[in-house]
């Protein structure tokens, strides 16, 4: 079971209580964006559409690990470390501030609801995934393509 202390704040950033797991600084926060495809090219607009997925990584100290909660021991689940919850969870914790330069709309892709993964790892990090379709501005010269 993973508890979120009673007294947890959002507003506060994981690096503040790193002398709960005898962490020092600088905290890592780690950003993966992988191209899935490129969806649209617009050279009139000057901007192109990526299909891709957001994957961030953190560690939280504040977070309390049950490690003989069934979750942890299922013998079915793909791996022993971690445990997945809703991405719904993400709302109760602190995560990362993520700004992507000259970006002009960011639109998660859902089916039934929203395509994310949020993981809980027994060391206290947090994994979450998002599919997305970015629109960013990109300056494009044709100028030698006659």
């Amino acid at each position: 079971e993973t508890g979120i202390p009673l007294d947890y704040n959002t507003e506060e950033e994981p690096w503040i209580h790193r002398h709960i797991t005898n962490t020092s600084l600088p905290w890592i926060y780690q950003f993966k964006f992988r191209v899935l495809e490129v969806k649209e090219v617009n050279d009139k607009m000057q901007t192109i559409v990526l299909s891709m997925y957001l994957e961030l990584i953190w560690l939280e100290p504040r977070l309390q690990i049950n490690e003989s909660a069934t979750d942890w021991n299922d013998t079915t689940a793909w791996s022993p470390e971690f445990i997945n919850l809703s991405p719904e969870t993400l709302k109760r914790i602190w995560y990362p501030d993520v700004q992507i330069m000259r970006v002009k709309s960011f639109k998660s892709k859902a089916i039934l609801k929203e395509q994310a993964e949020l993981s809980i790892w027994k060391n206290k990090s947090i994994f979450y995934q998002i599919s997305v379709d970015v629109k960013i501005a990109c300056s494009m010269n044709f100028d030698r393509y006659h």
